[in-house]
């Protein structure tokens, strides 16, 4: 990546800031309070220009697709009470130059599906509820990507991911209570096995501080690891990541990845599989030290901070810059998320370092990207970039 020169990066956020101005800002509110532009998220997204932002107020919504346009969506308590469980939100056929940002949305027995998407997807603060009808399927609670580029989560709660030919990066991503189900039909009953929380085939998907659990089966059988790889890459900084457990004595059935493909983990994750092995013998995995990038909520008027606090006494670097296409770097461990035009380093020193930038209080800044990555160093480890983090300023 070439360093922009120095007025460039002195000045690259004003300028990045700057541009956020131009952006639409519309107001959407079920009930129709001060100020509203739209009663619906769905009327508005039919409604508004390509890269506009929509601020949602408190209230009930109906479902809504989202076909190649660019928007971004700040949500403040908002509820999806009333999808049919194949799909409550839709997004389809980004270009590369756009973006979709969802941001505090809860999708009542509701999925999020993503297909044909070139552009960046961005969840943040999004909950998939699944509800269990009498004698019914399971309706709800699922991510569902297929060829999606630039996949981005944060604080997120699903209850299952699957990914197809796409690229996922997921920070404190809980996908809970995965189990078997049994469903009664007049001519007997039908038992559908327990799914891995996170299936991937042919994709690439980055956890940091993330959590996979398992509600417990009556037999093995029904029981799933917590991700499976179908000719997948997988890299693991943080968290708890459990195997399927049986009950009552709450054993360990499995390995906690299995499948086939390749797997970077860090000795901070933990991985819970009682006397199993962490993978299963299938997938190429690789022990080494990941470092760890954090950062606080992007709110207007505040201040984010980004702190690389791992690994302890390794050269950290923490950039800042607009988004941008995923590049692997030579010599780098890890694709960098960073516009190579439009990026600053914030700090450099022995992890753990922090930078910070400070977030304008004009509203016209609501909807701002800005991408943080850390690069650590050492001579055993090399160069390795940690997972990106964006913050979306609200």
């Amino acid at each position: 990546m070439n360093r922009p020169p120095v007025p460039t990066r002195l000045l690259s956020i004003l300028t990045l800031t700057g541009l956020q101005l131009s952006a639409q800002t519309y107001v959407v509110d079920a009930a129709n309070g001060p100020g509203t532009n739209f009663l619906e998220i769905a009327t508005a997204i039919a409604a508004v220009p390509d890269g506009s932002t929509l601020v949602v107020r408190p209230g009930n919504y109906l479902d809504f697709t989202i076909d190649g346009m660019g928007i971004t969506i700040l949500a403040d308590n908002a509820t999806l009470p009333s999808s049919n469980g194949f799909g409550a939100v839709q997004i389809y056929n980004l270009a590369v130059h756009q973006s979709v940002v969802l941001r505090g949305l809860t999708l009542a027995a509701g999925s999020v599906f993503a297909t044909g998407n070139a552009g960046r997807i961005v969840l943040e603060d999004i909950t998939l509820e699944q509800v269990h009808p009498p004698n019914s399927h399971p309706l709800g609670g699922l991510l569902r990507l297929q060829s999606c580029s630039q996949v981005l989560l944060d604080d997120c709660l699903f209850h299952r991911v699957t990914s197809r030919a796409s690229t996922l990066v997921a920070r404190r991503l809980t996908v809970a209570n995965r189990y078997s189900y049994s469903v009664s039909y007049p001519l007997g009953t039908i038992t559908v096995p327990a799914a891995p929380g996170i299936e991937l085939d042919d994709s690439r998907a980055e956890l940091q501080n993330s959590t996979i659990r398992f509600a417990s089966a009556v037999s093995a059988s029904n029981t799933a690891p917590a991700i499976t790889l179908h000719r997948s890459d997988l890299r693991i900084v943080s968290g708890t990541y459990e195997s399927g457990l049986t009950f009552p004595f709450s054993t360990y059935t499995g390995p906690a990845i299995t499948g086939t493909g390749e797997a970077d983990l860090d000795p901070a994750a933990v991985f819970q599989v009682g006397s199993f092995p962490i993978a299963a013998a299938t997938v190429q995995t690789t022990m080494t030290d990941l470092p760890e990038l954090s950062i606080s909520p992007a709110t207007l008027g505040g201040t984010i901070v980004a702190t690389v606090q791992d690994p302890v006494g390794h050269l950290a670097i923490v950039a800042l810059g607009l988004p941008g296409t995923p590049i692997h770097i030579p010599g780098i461990a890890a694709p960098l998320w960073l516009d190579p035009n439009v990026w600053l380093f914030a700090a450099v020193g022995n992890a753990p370092v922090t930078a910070q930038q400070f977030v304008p209080g004009n509203s016209g800044f609501l909807g701002l990207q800005l991408m943080w990555q850390g690069v650590t160093w050492d001579s055993t480890t090399g160069l390795v970039a940690s997972l990106p983090a964006l913050g979306v300023v609200h």
